[in-house]
């Protein structure tokens, strides 16, 4: 697959028996030679976590982990004491959204995960939420409050089925942000015991989230709050 300067082995796109670890090698020889032709030196491969014969050969090629996508059990949880109160989202909350959007591209183009984006101006984060609400069908929105002052959200996305990282019966944890003046303080864990909740009571299985495997507080946060790895995103940029 090319596009936007990439070339991406997508999901389902790499299988070998095993011991097949160098054909696989070969095969991105071939491959990286039309990439680089077609005037794309970003490379990505997206590998099961599970499978750490298939992901060997790719590590051996100079890629590394990039991005972790993950799913857990949504449950019945207990909730949070964090002093917040947990509530629908509304429009009356897009400047909230915003600054907590503003605030994850803030600390993503930070140390140690540098992701080179440009951040947006005020009307653009604004102008990019601003349908969030239009149709509940597919986003839930939750707004946890402190003292009557929004401190973080949570969205939940109903993301087409079709690939392999979807399960049946899931929804997606597509955003979770904290004000930085609140953190640590267990709004975030308030959220997601809600979210889990909710989900459970709504006949979803399953939560599934992803997160940049450079973002030092996502890469510790969700699997402690219990989210297992089901694919890496290997990539290699060359100069």
């Amino acid at each position: 697959m090319l596009g936007d300067r990439r070339g991406m082995v997508d999901f389902a796109g790499c299988a070998a028996a095993e011991g097949q670890g160098e054909t696989i090698r070969d095969l991105y020889g071939a491959l990286a030679a039309r990439w680089i032709a077609a005037g794309a030196p970003r490379h990505l491969a997206l590998i099961p976590s599970s499978d750490e014969a298939l992901i060997d050969p790719w590590l051996r090629l100079a890629f590394g982990v990039q991005f972790v996508w993950a799913v857990r059990e949504t449950a019945a949880m207990k909730p949070v004491e964090a002093g917040v109160r947990i509530r629908p989202g509304t429009p009356n909350d897009l400047e909230l959204v915003a600054k907590l959007d503003r605030s994850l591209h803030e600390h993503q183009a930070g140390p140690p995960s540098f992701s080179g984006l440009t951040i947006a101006s005020d009307e653009e984060f604004r102008a990019d939420w601003s349908d969030l609400w239009d149709d509940p069908d597919i986003y839930t929105h939750f707004v946890a409050e402190r003292a009557g002052m929004p401190v973080g959200h949570v969205v939940l996305y109903r993301r087409p089925t079709g690939d392999l990282r979807v399960p049946n019966d899931n929804i997606d944890l597509s955003h979770a942000a904290t004000l930085p003046a609140a953190r640590r303080s267990g709004v975030s864990l308030a959220l997601m015991g809600h979210a889990l909740t909710w989900a459970h009571e709504h006949g979803f299985r399953s939560m599934t989230t992803d997160w940049r495997s450079v973002n030092l507080l996502s890469s510790r946060h969700w699997p402690r709050r219990g989210f297992r790895p089901t694919f890496y995103r290997l990539y290699r940029a060359l100069p």
